[in-house]
């Protein structure tokens, strides 16, 4: 413990003590924070395809060609404190698929940047499923990292499931 007496500054020493101490106290309240492991299975074979770190507040994107208007879709979900998936928005390559989506969305629909959007309200997911196949091209990003996950579909219809898993560390 360092002292300090009237009239003069701390040494160096303390210096590096009170610096120390505040970098514990950082340390501390960040690694409270759940981080978790984003899993990513092929659910018909059992496969694992990948397992990403992930922290609370990220975003999400699924993108895909929508199965029956053969537009494009991206559904975007932010991740919680609480271990699961929170829909941020979903946007559509045509109207006729956001109304088909939700003929009548809570948040309204909106026009942006070339394609139709519908906010996510609120819903929450424990575990993302979608089924894939070649044609419909899902790929998953997160940051700058893109995978494609119907490359791993050589046959219509597999079920990709996607859940957090809090680290072991927490």
């Amino acid at each position: 413990m360092v002292k300090i007496q009237r009239g003069r500054i701390p040494t160096l020493t303390s210096k590096r003590t009170l610096c120390a101490s505040f970098v514990s106290l950082f340390l501390a309240v960040v690694s409270g924070l759940p981080i978790y492991t984003l899993r990513i299975k092929e659910a018909t074979e059992g496969r694992e395809l990948a397992a990403i770190h992930v922290n609370p507040g990220e975003l999400i994107e699924v993108e895909y060609v929508h199965s029956m208007y053969h537009v494009k879709q991206r559904e975007v979900f932010s991740i919680g404190s609480d271990s699961r998936f929170y829909l941020e928005k979903v946007t559509f390559g045509s109207y006729a698929a956001a109304l088909y989506y939700d003929a009548e969305p809570s948040q309204g629909l909106a026009f942006e940047g070339g394609f139709w959007m519908v906010k996510g309200a609120g819903t929450n997911y424990s575990v993302l499923k979608f089924r894939v196949s070649p044609s419909t091209g899902h790929v998953l990003h997160i940051g700058n990292q893109s995978l494609d996950l119907s490359y791993s579909s050589q046959k219509e219809g597999r079920l990709i499931e996607i859940w957090l898993e809090k680290d072991r560390r927490n």
